[in-house]
């Protein structure tokens, strides 16, 4: 994907040669935001519904 954006960014877009390792790391960065946001969201009910299989398994 890299070798793709930087060829539509330099030719296509007739951009500075810098600009795809910008973009590359201003999309790395907003991935890894999203990507902790999910998980910071998701973690509490992965553990609670953990926890309440075990409790439901012991209890049968």
């Amino acid at each position: 994907m890299t070798v793709l954006l930087s060829a539509y960014v330099i030719e296509a877009r007739g951009l500075p040669a810098w600009q795809p390792g910008t973009l590359f790391a201003i999309n790395t960065v907003l991935v890894v935001l999203g990507q902790t946001a999910s998980t910071g969201s998701t973690e509490s009910r992965l553990t609670s519904f953990s926890a309440s299989v075990a409790y439901r398994r012991g209890h049968a």
